[in-house]
């Protein structure tokens, strides 16, 4: 879907045309693109709207700086996704760079210097250390304008939302591929084992990888796996450059010599750190871990926090030293670590990440890799004789082992430091899911004669990782298993060059149009609005490679060349845009090569028979792309056995079962799902998305067809529904059968001001409102309360808190209840530690005849103990609400009238049948509220409609107006529609039977009642009772 700037076949496309049309394309692919448009002078088009509401996935791209200095505030465009996008609804950033994301091209400064300096004081006490740190800085930039060139974590800074990010230079087409892929789901990502100097061997794999053209886009690593994983995203800008980096980094920087120097007295380590630190700075210098055009993580091991830390933000060096650091061989490295939620700082010491997990290959999952590939840089492990006695005397094995002593011991070694070392770092591993299991490709080379420390010969480790991975990734791509089939389409794929968008030249659109034959251009006087002579509109779809020349060659669009404007003329009167009708394709005229090098279209991408055979659709007022007016579009609909007009609950009963038989179901609804959660979503305990989902997928997986429109009448006789789109337009859809179930309404009895002023709880937008509602009257009421000092207003202004904070909730049926107990559990909880100081002006109260009346009275005694004592809640029985104010309403309790002042009216004080089936002329209850049917849910008086739910009533069968009716009826009609017409049987009238109700109280409380084979229960266990019941509920929608 294209912009409506750049596309004129969308920008004066009819709504309803438009809505379709995109609803068709998510049907039928599997990714579906909006590109909206930027937000001028704080204005936000419609387009842009629809882009973020339809969104489940917003990708934000920003051209990278990396000339400048200091944090880049979010463009409006970001703080409208932030603000608009839900929260459920993944955020990326997508930064667009000129060169390489990590170059720095000017010459290090003084800041620069001073951080690098600061880096390698290891030696000083971190009192010292900060101490130096913070006069330093005074002293040299205490104007503070030398700041640290720009990086990515300046742009991370200011978009907390961003849950992952990708590097991509413009002009390289590797980079475009790799982020697709990230971005579907289809990367490649290797994961690298450690397994100290035998992880060499990675290099090699790394290499055979580059001989098969199988790309990496997503690396992660372990100890020595995150020092080879680092270097190669490092060297992924220029990757012919990994071999001189790894002879740097191997030959020359690791030094035996240089780490006997580094020897330390044993109190926490053999070596101080100091020589390790010093290699990693010099290999990776100043970059850091998000600025890596690759992907990539590592992991540690906190023992302060005693946890697992994965690292994608930090210098490079600290967070692979921190992967790095096997305990015993060099200290912990300290890390500190900024909360968002308070800012607080977290302090943790950081030892080696095999202690916790040897092979992250959750993380590559996570970061959009579909096949993973995980080298094992460790030997099989023999069993190890341990009869070598009860005491171990290490100086005395020494010099055995070292001068050669004959031995009066004849029995086995005890284990060396490193040996026991290494096997601890393996026992999580052997513990959890074995990495064969969790990674698509494993490769094993046979490092087994290597030692931990032999980095001195990491040639030939390397050579052996490149003689195992070769032969082993050639048997798996020529396998015929599903991953090796993708992993082909991936190579296949990424050897594919991007071409870059060429400019438009008008030049060459004029040339063509100069050589075009008469008759491209009509004007709709030269043919009484038919289109030109023998053109006749196309029933297939305008070709998608014929749509850039559409767009351009709108005479109303931006992008109109003035070429294209000058020949839009009819002798000396100028044709308007509106009178534009018909773009003829003849044939491949020369001049339509002209005029697709001036496009930067290539001609090549056009099949010639194609273009001979299509009629290009109107281009109207703005140059819009609409083939035939909205009367030639309306839908023409073949006959469906079953129409069903629903509501939200009974859907998916009819649906289900309905389809077994009838493959031709149309249904007129856009959501489903479980109301009665509703209270718990509002305030966060259930996920929206988990009881509300849409209709269309489970429609397109029945095979049944789905209509999201207003039912505006019914022929009875021509046995047809008349529809309405949201945008106007109208259609008829033909039936055998008819089931009406449009659900309820809320009931505000006529009362004055409740429909203005209060909120109500019937759809998930409703729940969404109430917590916008809420948080903003907390927000309000911390503005006042800031202002509560001032002597002169502190009497008006806590009048003004106390009104915001007064939370009314009207109704004490289960979703009164169930409301007013989410209600203060949140107030309680999530919002103290946000509002501490507003929890004295907090009330609640809540108007109603009784509590919970369709329960038994020691049900009923039990709650209303429960709110009052635990909750905290004001409940008052027996009170009628007279009127509704803005802020205030108006109760009469008995005899007494009282008139309260509140922030928020939530109204749950009853329901009543869709003011919509008044006007169908079907059978009315006595009382006209409802439809009549007989004991078969038939609708009295009609053959083939049947009415199920809260708008319907049983003739001489009272049934309460809840969700368990209204799935059993839509079950029964499913079940009595799909019987097989040969069949003699009648089914039975259908029977309501109860499934027991229940009621959250709050406070990990509830009630149930006449459950099967229990009659009520109470506490905490019917709370696990309702939360399960409702889980469950979650899990099979």
């Amino acid at each position: 879907a294209l912009p409506r700037s750049q596309s004129g076949s969308v920008r004066s496309m009819d709504n309803d045309r438009l809505a379709r049309l995109l609803a068709d394309l998510e049907d039928k692919c599997r990714w579906l693109v909006y590109e909206a448009e930027p937000v001028v002078d704080g204005q936000v088009t419609d387009w842009t709207r629809r882009c973020v509401r339809q969104a489940d996935h917003i990708i934000v791209a920003v051209n990278f700086d990396s000339q400048g200095r200091g944090d880049v505030p979010a463009t409006r465009n970001e703080q409208y996704v932030e603000e608009a996008a839900p929260l459920y609804v993944a955020r990326e950033l997508l930064l667009l760079h000129d060169g390489e994301p990590t170059e720095r091209t000017e010459r290090r400064s003084l800041d620069d210097w001073f951080i690098s300096a600061a880096a390698t004081a290891d030696s000083l006490r971190p009192g010292v250390r900060g101490f130096v740190d913070y006069h330093a800085k005074q002293l040299f930039f205490r104007d503070g304008r030398r700041r640290a060139l720009r990086s990515t974590r300046h742009y991370l800074h200011c978009r907390p939302w961003a849950r992952r990010w990708h590097h991509v230079r413009a002009d390289e087409s590797r980079d475009w591929a790799r982020c697709a892929r990230l971005l579907a789901g289809r990367a490649i990502g290797i994961c690298f084992g450690g397994g100290g100097a035998r992880g060499n061997c990675h290099f090699g794999v790394i290499k055979a990888l580059q001989e098969l053209d199988i790309p990496i886009d997503v690396v992660s690593g372990t100890s020595f796996g995150a020092l080879a994983g680092a270097v190669y995203s490092m060297s992924a800008p220029e990757p012919s450059s990994l071999p001189g980096l790894v002879k740097r980094v191997m030959g020359k920087q690791f030094s035996t010599r240089k780490m006997l120097m580094d020897l330390n007295f044993p109190r926490t380590s053999y070596f101080t750190g100091a020589y390790l630190n010093n290699v990693l700075k010099e290999t990776f210098a100043r970059r850091r871990a998000e600025d890596l055009l690759v992907p990539f993580a590592c992991t540690s091991t906190d023992i302060v926090q005693f946890e697992e830390k994965m690292h994608r933000e930090c210098p490079l060096w600290r967070i692979v030293r921190a992967s790095m650091s096997l305990v015993g061989f060099v200290p912990p490295l300290p890390y500190q670590e900024r909360r968002a939620e308070d800012g607080a700082v977290n302090t943790s010491l950081l030892v080696d990440g095999g202690y916790v997990n040897q092979y992250p290959i959750e993380v590559l999952k996570e970061h959009g890799a579909g096949i993973v590939i995980c080298v094992v840089a460790c030997p099989d492990y023999a069993p190890v004789c341990t009869d070598y006695g009860d005491v171990v005397r290490g100086g005395l094995v020494t010099l055995q082992r070292t001068f050669g002593c004959r031995r009066r011991w004849t029995g086995p070694d005890p284990p060396s430091q490193a040996e026991i070392q290494e096997r601890l770092m393996f026992l999580v591993e052997s513990m959890k899911e074995s990495h064969s299991s969790r990674a698509d490709l494993t490769i094993y080379p046979e490092i087994a004669g290597y030692g931990l420390l032999d980095f001195a010969k990491y040639e030939e480790i390397a050579a052996v990782g490149y003689a195992a991975a070769l032969p082993r990734l050639r048997e798996w791509l020529g396998g015929d298993s599903e991953v090796a089939q993708q992993a082909r389409e991936v190579i296949e794929s990424a050897k594919q060059e991007i071409k870059p968008k060429r400019s438009m030249n008008e030049a060459a659109i004029g040339r063509g149009l100069e050589r075009m034959p008469d008759g491209l251009l009509v004007p709709r006087s030269s043919t009484d609005g038919q289109g030109p002579v023998g053109a006749s509109l196309p029933e297939h779809e305008t070709p998608e490679v014929l749509e850039p020349l559409i767009r351009r060659l709108a005479p109303g669009s931006e992008g109109a060349p003035e070429a294209l404007r000058r020949a839009c003329k009819a002798g000396d009167q100028p044709v308007r845009p509106k009178d534009f009708l018909h773009v003829v394709v003849g044939r491949p005229d020369p001049g339509w090569q002209d005029i697709f090098d001036g496009l930067g279209i290539d001609w090549g991408d056009i099949d010639p028979d194609m273009v001979k055979s299509t009629v290009v659709a109107a281009l109207e007022s703005e140059g819009a792309l609409q083939a035939r007016p909205l009367a030639e579009h309306q839908c023409e609909l073949d006959r469906v056995e079953i129409v069903l007009i629903s509501g939200v609950v009974n859907f998916y009963g009819n649906l289900r079962m309905a389809v077994k038989i009838y493959g031709n179901l149309g249904v007129a609804v856009s959501f489903y799902g479980e109301m009665p959660m509703l209270a718990s979503s509002a305030l966060g305990t259930v996920n929206q998305r988990s009881i509300c989902q849409p209709v269309r997928p489970l429609v397109a997986e029945k095979k049944a067809k789905f209509y999201e429109s207003t039912v505006t009448k019914i022929d009875k006789v021509g046995k047809k529904v008349f529809c309405q789109t949201s945008l106007g337009a109208q259609y008829e859809i033909p039936y055998d059968k008819l089931v009406v179930g449009v659900g309820f309404q809320p009931n505000d009895f006529g009362i004055k001001g409740v429909k203005e002023h209060a909120l109500f709880m019937k759809e998930t937008m409703d729940a969404t409102v109430f917590k916008d509602h809420i948080l903003e009257r907390l927000e309000q009421a911390s503005y006042y309360h800031a202002l509560d000092g001032d002597p002169t207003t502190s009497s008006v202004e806590e009048a003004k808190i106390k009104e915001l904070l007064t939370f009314v909730v009207v109704g004490g049926g289960p979703t009164g209840v169930e409301l007013a107990g989410e209600l203060t559990d949140f107030l309680h909880n999530e919002g103290l530690k946000l509002y501490g100081h507003l929890k004295q002006h907090i009330q609640v109260h809540m108007f109603t005849y009784d509590v919970l009346g369709p329960f038994d009275k020691e049900i009923q005694e039990y709650a209303l103990k429960h709110l009052v004592k635990k909750q905290g809640i004001k409940v008052h029985l027996g009170a009628f609400v007279q009127s509704v104010e803005a802020n205030v309403v108006h109760v009469k309790s008995g005899a007494t009238n009282m008139s309260i002042g509140y922030g928020t009216l939530v109204w749950c004080a009853g329901i009543k049948p869709h003011d919509f089936i008044k006007d169908l002329g079907l059978a009315m209850n006595g009382k006209g509220t409802q439809i009549l049917t007989d004991h078969h849910l038939r609708v009295v008086g009609e053959e083939d409609i049947y009415a199920i739910g809260d708008c319907s009533t049983v003739d001489g069968y009272w049934l309460p107006q809840t969700a368990q009716v209204a799935n059993q009826e839509g079950q029964y009609v499913a079940k009595l529609l799909s019987r097989d017409e040969s069949t003699t049987k009648e089914l039975k009238p259908f029977v309501f039977h109860s499934q027991g109700m229940m009621a959250y109280l709050g406070g990990a409380n509830a009630v149930m009642a006449q459950l099967p084979g229990l009659n009520k229960m109470t506490g905490f266990v019917a709370f696990i009772g309702w939360r399960f019941t409702y889980w469950f509920l979650q899990l099979s929608m």
